[in-house]
């Protein structure tokens, strides 16, 4: 489109009204970046006294602009939030047509402190303002026992459902209608368990670097 010097657009007049039409031919490099990894925003949670330098997350973004125009910078805005100082953004990396940064934690945190933090993705195509996308990130800091509470907590009420499901085997014939019910509900609450389990695990293994 760009190469093209000119263009004919014929339009047939129907019952003699008539339309106005608006064409804007834009530059092949005006993608804007997005993130990956969403839903945003995203809420993250990290251990009570985590040290400096942790890794929280890696951002990701992907521009299919080309050259120049797919290389993002990152950036936390607005300049002036107080929680910009508890974070920072480290080894910025690009391979087209992604782009990525490390968030790190820049000071410990306490627990029971949250903080919301937006991180601003620019490419360096064009001059428009749809060169930039923002991604917002909010931190829950909680404390490393009741995280493991969460975790033993789990764990006692599925070893209480197995122990359930070996009664109910012990039911007759004339109440397997009964037994196949409970079994049922019994296997649903069962994986409500391993998913809450390893969604705690895998807040875990963020911060296991």
């Amino acid at each position: 489109m760009e190469k093209t010097k000119s263009i004919l657009l014929s339009i047939l007049p129907l019952l003699h009204n008539r339309a106005t039409l608006q064409i804007e031919v834009v530059d092949v490099n005006d993608n804007p970046p997005y993130f990956l990894g969403g839903p945003f925003p995203l809420e993250l949670i990290i251990p009570a006294g985590s040290p400096p330098g942790v890794l929280i997350r890696r951002l990701e973004i992907i521009d299919f602009d080309q050259g120049i125009g797919g290389i993002s910078k990152f950036s936390l805005i607005p300049e002036d939030n107080k929680n910009n100082s508890l974070f920072s953004l480290n080894s910025p990396q690009c391979k087209w047509p992604k782009c990525s940064v490390e968030l790190r934690l820049k000071e410990s945190m306490f627990e029971g402190e949250r903080a919301s933090i937006k991180v601003l993705a620019r490419d360096g195509a064009g001059i428009t303002h749809k060169r930039s996308n923002t991604a917002e990130i909010k931190i829950n800091v909680v404390a490393v026992a009741d995280r493991a509470n969460k975790i033993n907590k789990n764990e006692g009420e599925e070893e209480e459902e197995n122990k359930e499901e070996e009664e109910d085997d012990e039911f007759n014939e004339e109440k397997d209608e009964i037994f196949f019910n409970s079994n049922f509900r019994n296997n649903i609450s069962f994986e409500q368990n391993i998913i809450i389990e390893t969604t705690t695990k895998g807040f875990t293994g963020l911060f296991e670097k």
